[in-house]
């Protein structure tokens, strides 16, 4: 037995979960979270019940659920470790009712990470004898090996509740189990805690508890100053002062809690600020959405729009930032020159010219089908209080940093437009646009093209779709899957009584189809490399009989022998088929066969081309192809 990796583990339980389960919505018990009476840096609830309900009514994510998850094999990999019964195995995790994680510590090396599964069935059924007590697996101890690392099962007891320890020393997995919940943890002491607090639950408990998201898949929260405090004792060295400034920026410590929501249509993330931090007053938003929403083309491949209320509070906190960087660095003679340093680089007073006359910016990137796109069709947009003010900055960038541009403009279709080598502006109403220029002005048109338009879909349809809202952001992960339809992802960002609340709406049905795609190509390209192999090794079998009988065999029987009785390397891990063998070659002698670089040994079964849109053939040399389906039917003589 060797140390069990936890993240294996906790992979191969969760697709006997989900394998194991039937739509439901999960009963009330008591809440999970009593079961560690501290707060952590991180807590993750999975209802099962919930993600099998959805794949009910979404038929594209219950194929995925099957594709990548084969129950059968998470069971022997499990009992393989254990040495039980991979059937015990199944019924253990059959019947889940939900599934909480702790991150209980981390740091800078595995020695310092600590956490807690807890598996909750709909029965308080004990299933851990069944799993651990017959375990067959009992290794001998090696006298050659070091004794923190020799693997064994361990059985003890906390309050006369049995707990059982798997693996060496170090890297065991513990586990336990109290009223039909199993609990897994590579720390033995949290699970004495569990089981402590599993027996005062409901004895005058008043510990209060953040609500939970009703009907959500998965649910988490973070505690900000725990997850803080661990995370500063893991670093050192230089990135002391790195992160201490990140941490400023921020105001890290200001995190108070943070939760996550995601159901089958819906992300969301909120994050508690403490009402003292300044970034109340920098994340103020304005009375409503920005004008500047409906300058974003309707399809867009990736856009974000952020719009604040006084974007002066911002400003000066990144010249804050920087004065805080230039003292840690022993330059305290730049502290106050930030914005000399931008007037420097980009020509523009940024407080007077920039900082003082906008009111919402953004990105957008209308086309996004390689990496490369997003430095060649990203846009800048700015709106401003005065049109003006926005012409005479722009005036002024042009004639410092765009090669070959001129201070006057032209006007194309109501629009001031400045090109150049390597840019272009322009200006319309008073909406600002800056992006690198190309044959066709790239990203720079087509979002000057929407902003002259008279109306506006996401305009319209996000502040609805996000009520409150006032920053907006649009993505197409299309790219991410290779141009799949995975539909686009939309949401909203709003700030209010000290929350940071954002939503993202998604297609769970085209991200799950577009997953299965993806997984279904990759498991097929395996199976084709597969199959390639096998044919080979057919080939080499046809060759060892040739030299033994100077002739080619009648078929694969008598070439079974040569391939070390291994009757699997004859079948098509592609089509599940067995290959056909070309009976024109049957009992032929090689002189009689005038080309064997063209002449066909084997080839797969014409039924299963669809598949994979052709089929794989193997030559007399022993080279092999894989041909479009036209072809592969003239080299084989179907036409």
């Amino acid at each position: 037995m060797q140390a069990i990796s936890f993240g294996k583990m906790l992979e191969m339980i969760l697709i006997l979960v989900l394998g194991g389960q039937k739509p439901q919505t999960a009963e009330t018990t008591s809440d999970l979270r009593l079961y560690v009476e501290h707060d952590v840096p991180l807590y993750a609830e999975i209802d099962p019940g919930a993600l099998v309900t959805a794949g009910a009514t979404v038929p594209e994510l219950k194929k995925a659920m099957a594709v990548t998850a084969n129950r059968d094999a998470a069971a022997a990999w499990v009992a393989e470790q254990i040495g039980a019964k991979p059937t015990a195995v199944k019924e253990a995790f059959t019947g889940v009712r939900r599934i909480g994680f702790w991150l209980l510590a981390f740091g800078e090396d595995d020695d310092n990470f600590r956490a807690l599964l807890v598996i909750e069935r709909s029965d308080a059924k004990s299933v851990l004898p069944a799993l651990i007590q017959g375990n067959t697996k009992i290794p001998r101890p090696n006298p050659n090996a070091p004794r923190h690392r020799q693997a064994r099962l361990v059985k003890t007891s906390y309050h006369g509740v049995p707990v059982y320890g798997l693996g060496g020393r170090r890297g065991a997995v513990w586990a336990t189990e109290h009223l039909g919940k199993v609990a897994i943890s590579t720390d033995s002491v949290a699970l004495h805690s569990f089981i402590l607090n599993g027996k005062t639950i409901g004895v005058g408990t008043t510990r209060k508890l953040a609500p939970k998201k009703t009907g959500s898949i998965i649910w988490a929260e973070g505690n900000g100053p725990v997850a803080l405090n661990q995370l500063i004792s893991s670093i050192g060295g230089h990135d002391v002062h790195e992160f201490g400034f990140i941490s400023s920026m921020f105001d890290f410590p200001a995190w108070k809690r943070a939760s996550l929501s995601l159901t089958k249509d819906r992300f969301e993330l909120q994050v508690k600020i403490d009402p003292a931090s300044k970034l109340n007053g920098i994340l103020a938003q304005p009375a409503g959405p920005p004008a500047l929403l409906a300058a974003v083309p309707d399809n867009c491949d990736l856009a974000f729009i952020i719009s604040l209320k006084d974007p002066n509070a911002l400003w000066t906190h990144i010249k804050d930032g920087w004065a805080e960087i230039m003292a840690v660095q022993g330059r305290p003679e730049r502290r106050n020159q930030l914005e000399e340093e931008f007037r420097r680089e980009i020509g523009v007073d940024i407080k007077k010219d920039i900082v003082d006359n906008i009111i919402a910016g953004g990105i957008a990137v209308p086309v996004v089908k390689s990496e490369r796109d997003l430095e060649r069709n990203f846009v800048l947009l700015g709106q401003a209080k005065d049109a003006a003010k926005a012409e005479m900055a722009l005036q002024k960038f042009v004639a410092r940093v765009m090669r070959g541009g001129g201070v006057t403009p032209m006007t194309v279709g109501g629009a001031k437009v400045w090109s150049a080598e390597d840019g272009k502006a322009a200006l319309i109403g008073k909406i600002a646009l800056l992006g690198p220029s190309n044959e066709r002005g790239g990203g720079v048109n087509t979002v000057l093209k929407a902003a002259a338009g008279k109306s506006s879909e996401l305009g319209a349809v996000l502040p609805k779709r996000f009520p409150g809202a006032t920053s907006f952001a649009m993505f197409n992960p299309a790219v991410l899957f290779k141009g799949r339809d995975v539909g686009r992802l939309t949401g909203g960002l709003s700030f209010k009584s000290n929350t940071l609340k954002l939503e993202v709406d998604y297609s769970l049905a085209k991200i799950a189809n577009a997953f299965t795609k993806t997984v279904e190509a990759a498991i097929l390209r395996g199976k084709k490399t597969q199959a390639v192999n096998n044919l080979r090794m057919v080939a080499k079998a046809a060759q060892a009989y040739l030299s033994d009988y100077a002739k080619y065999p009648n078929g694969f029987e008598q070439m079974v022998k040569y391939a070390a009785n291994d009757r699997t390397l004859f079948v098509s891990p592609v089509t599940g088929k067995p290959y056909v063998f070309n009976k024109k070659i049957a009992g032929l002698q090689v002189g009689t066969i005038p080309n064997r670089r063209t002449t066909v040994l084997a080839h797969e079964a014409p039924s299963g081309l669809q598949l994979q849109g052709g089929g794989h053939v193997v030559y007399l040399d022993g080279n092999v192809e894989w041909l479009e389906t036209a072809r592969f039917k003239r080299v084989v003589g179907m036409q």
